[in-house]
């Protein structure tokens, strides 16, 4: 049987500034945003244990979407689910939370669920970031100590994923043996459609696998308040690409990886926001030519750990 359990913040914490995510600056120092710490209370248990690899995805009421990767999960075999931790990002569904989902549906492998308690539109930036997100602690001053303390994905690595592509395992075999080395990043990865089993013709935009600390050398996804990409639909990972770059990092194309499977099914969630993307492509554009700062703020909301064990 599958236990529930919940680690929340306590009601001064509750009180306190925001969680920001540690960046790696220049001279290899943390610098908080803030840092807090006290949100990681408890979860030291929940090390990486014999996880190679994190998979992580963005979920928002997709009660169809997990009760599908359960099934697949559950046909793993058990030598790499083994390897594997499922860590779900609930980005404030209000209703059908990804804990109250998963639970009943007995996922084999060990499943980790951070929600997000606010509801924000195409909030993926926010979503990405607290994926991978690591705090800084008081006193301390060596990136590796608050990189293998402080973190909500246990691995070195993770392959973050949208709530709609399918993973087989020949594709996670894959991901295991092509962690990027350094500070490279692998995207483009390619996909069939579920319902005919045709080549999708574009690569994957989205799904990423990357290191804890390449994402934040890079500086993360850019969700800052003065210039928003949260709100608005589109360009959320080219931005997280386009600081890999600027980063002096690679970004390898993900061509030879077995395909994601995309369950050609649309969202709840794009049925209430808008899709335009024009109001992002001028952000981006600023961006990238020096005219609009990059973000300084990682994570705009309170959020908190449960895990189904």
């Amino acid at each position: 049987m599958h236990r529930l359990l919940v680690f929340a913040a306590t009601a001064s914490a509750a009180k306190q500034q925001r969680c920001g995510c540690a960046v790696i600056g220049a001279n290899a120092s943390l610098a908080a945003n803030p840092a807090c710490p006290e949100r990681f209370r408890g979860h030291d248990a929940l090390d990486a244990g014999t996880a190679e690899l994190t998979v992580a995805y963005l979920y928002y009421r997709d009660v169809a979407y997990a009760a599908r990767h359960v099934a697949a999960w559950n046909a793993y075999d058990d030598a790499l689910l083994a390897k594997l931790l499922f860590l779900i990002v609930d980005d404030g569904s209000p209703r059908d939370a990804a804990a109250d989902v998963f639970a009943p549906l007995a996922p084999r492998g060990r499943v980790v669920v951070v929600r997000i308690a606010e509801d924000l539109a195409w909030n993926v930036g926010g979503a990405r970031n607290l994926a991978f997100h690591v705090a800084s602690v008081r006193r301390e001053t060596r990136v590796d100590a608050a990189f293998a303390r402080f973190h909500v994905a246990p691995t070195s690595h993770v392959l973050a994923v949208d709530s709609d592509q399918k993973l087989s395992p020949a594709l996670l075999d894959w991901a295991l043996a092509h962690r990027p080395a350094g500070c490279a990043v692998a995207r483009g990865f390619p996909r069939v459609l579920e319902s005919s089993g045709r080549k999708h013709r574009r690569a994957h935009p989205g799904v990423v696998l990357e290191s804890r600390r390449t994402y934040w050398t890079a500086g993360g996804c850019d969700v800052d308040s003065r210039e928003d990409l949260v709100g608005h639909y589109g360009f959320t990972d080219l931005a997280h690409y386009g600081r890999v770059e600027a980063a002096g990092c690679a970004l390898e194309a993900a061509a030879s990886a077995p395909p994601l499977v995309y369950m050609d099914e649309p969202r709840e969630k794009a049925a209430f926001f808008s899709r335009s993307t024009r109001r992002n492509r001028g952000v981006l554009d600023a961006k990238l030519a020096g005219d609009a700062a990059w973000s300084a703020d990682y994570l705009r909301f309170s959020w908190d750990f449960v895990r189904l064990s």
